[in-house]
This record gives structure tokens, sequence and C-alpha cells, in this order.
């Protein structure tokens, strides 16, 4: 047995020496058992089914219900020994040796390995169990903002050409009738001077003289 699994021992399986397993497993009429004072002939029974080959990862479900269960108590971390009582009350027939595991510890290593506890020593009162990677996901990324499309400046919707009418393009012409202010070099704005009146010479009226009698125009 030793040769096929070095950590191998009777105790994990409730048997005091070698000899108290092997009769465990007479009774279990898993081997039949010949001969005496030590020296012993067992034989396996071919009449016995093949047993189910038990993975260790089965006996995690059983941890996972108990730990969500206490939940809340789980926050904060309990000791080995308070998760190994809520076990045994809440999962009367499981029992981790089944499973590979000869103690509860190596259990919960087992547990830690796979994100479903994690483990934290305490030098005065032993080992702290809290609700391991499995139970807190990483948080979701936040989506990327969406881009910001610029949207085109809009055109000016094109006026209707009236006949008469003046438009944006067409030529500016000077107002009429006012006098165009002029800037001084100080940035004034004065009104161009008046014009002054022409003076025009009067016309002088020649009075005709009439001809003499007689004498045709």
């Amino acid at each position: 047995m030793l040769q096929l699994d070095s950590s191998f021992s009777e105790k994990a399986y409730g048997a005091n020496s070698f000899t108290d397993f092997v009769e465990k497993l007479r009774k279990a009429d898993y081997v039949n058992v010949t001969g005496g004072e030590g020296r012993y002939m067992i034989q396996r029974k071919h009449s016995v089914a093949a047993e189910k080959t038990v993975r260790p990862e089965e006996a995690l479900p059983v941890l996972r219900d108990v730990l969500e269960t206490h939940r809340m108590e789980m926050e904060e971390g309990v000791f080995v020994g308070q998760l190994g009582e809520w076990v045994r009350e809440e999962q009367p027939e499981f029992d981790w040796t089944k499973f590979g595991f000869q103690e509860f510890s190596e259990f919960l290593n087992f547990a830690q390995d796979k994100g479903v506890v994690k483990i934290q020593p305490e030098e005065e009162q032993g080992l702290m169990i809290m609700l391991g990677s499995e139970f807190h996901p990483p948080a979701l990324p936040e989506p990327e903002p969406a881009p910001v499309v610029e949207e085109a400046p809009e055109e000016d919707e094109k006026q209707p050409i009236v006949p008469g009418q003046p438009t944006a393009r067409s030529p500016r012409t000077a107002k009429r009738g006012g006098p165009r202010k002029t800037s001084e070099a100080n940035g004034n704005t004065v009104a161009p001077p008046k014009r002054a009146p022409s003076k025009r010479a009067p016309v002088k009226r020649t009075r005709k003289t009439p001809p003499p009698p007689g004498v045709m125009q």
C-alpha cells in the first residue's frame, strides 16, 4: 500500500493498525482473508463491482453550500474550527476522507487552490478562513465611450431671388443725400465742411430802342 501511495495511513480510515484495516475490508465483503498468526493471505473478491472513481473536485459543492449559507459571517473570516462545525452540522454525511483528504485542513488547502476559500494564518489563534476569489469575481470593465461624431455645419438656406430686390451678392450703392463723414487723425468723426454758394455775375439787360418811323425791323 505504501508503494502505491506513500501518504497512505490506515488511521485515516478509522483503523488503529493495518490488521484492523484489513479486517474492516473483510467485513465490508471486499476481500477474502485466510491464514493466521500474523501471516495472512489477502485476496480481492472478483464478484465485487468496481467502485466509482471519486475525484477531489466532487467534494467542493458541499463546501460551497456551507459557505453560501454563512456568507455574511464569512465576509470577515472565521477560524477553521468554526467552519468545520458548520460542515458537520449541515452536511452530517459528508466525509472528506472519501475524496482523498486525510485532514479537514488538507481539504481547505485544495479548496484554496480552486479559489473557493482563502486561508490566512494567525499566529495565536490558528487559520482564518475567508471567501475566495470565486465569491468575489473582478468587476466588469467599464464600456468605452462612444466616439463623438462631429456634425457638419448647416448651410444657409438659399433665399428666393425676387426681381428688383437686392441680394447678399448684389453690389452696394452709395446712399445719396447726406454728407459723408470724415475722420481726423485723432479718431474723432467730423462732418465735411459745407460748400459756399457760388456767386453768379448779374446779367445786364439792355433796352432796345425802337426804330425810326418808316424803317422796317
